[in-house]
């Protein structure tokens, strides 16, 4: 295999340059090169990582590509803790967190007594409908947005 060194002085720039190595929905600009990449490695002066830390953003636990879901195992049999991370609209409900968790991964987890380093992450949680909240909540429609998301 080779390597390949970016450096970037923006955030934008940086993205801009990695996208073709990472990018898997194939709109790449030029064509994409994941298929053809094991590992993309990225570092950054982060103190959070100084210790060692790692984390992998690896694929789906339902991957229709053999190598990539390969990947996801062997990176998660690895793992001390695992994390999954999803958009908060599809965590909140009960068969998106049994599809998150599926019971290979369940299996995998109990087998090395790491079931307790688990943890489910929502992201955008920032993010809201103010009139989904109002109804499902039961709130006054006059409700204001940042009411609605206390």
């Amino acid at each position: 295999g080779s390597r390949v060194l970016l450096s970037a002085s923006t955030e934008a720039e940086f993205a801009r340059l990695v996208q073709p190595y990472v990018d898997s929905s194939d709109e790449a600009e030029g064509g994409a090169l994941w298929p053809l990449v094991h590992r993309a490695t990225l570092f950054a002066p982060f103190s959070l990582l100084s210790a060692g830390l790692r984390l992998y953003d690896v694929p789906g636990t339902h991957d229709e590509n053999q190598a990539r879901a390969l990947s996801m195992r062997s990176i998660i049999a690895s793992a001390h803790t695992v994390l999954i991370t999803s958009n908060i609209r599809r965590a909140c409900n009960d068969k998106s967190a049994k599809d998150l968790m599926p019971l290979p991964l369940r299996r995998e987890l109990l087998q090395r007594g790491s079931m307790g380093e688990l943890a489910f992450v929502a992201s955008q949680a920032d993010i809201f409908n103010r009139s989904e909240l109002v109804e499902n909540l039961r709130l006054d429609d006059e409700t204001p947005p940042l009411q609605c998301a206390l």
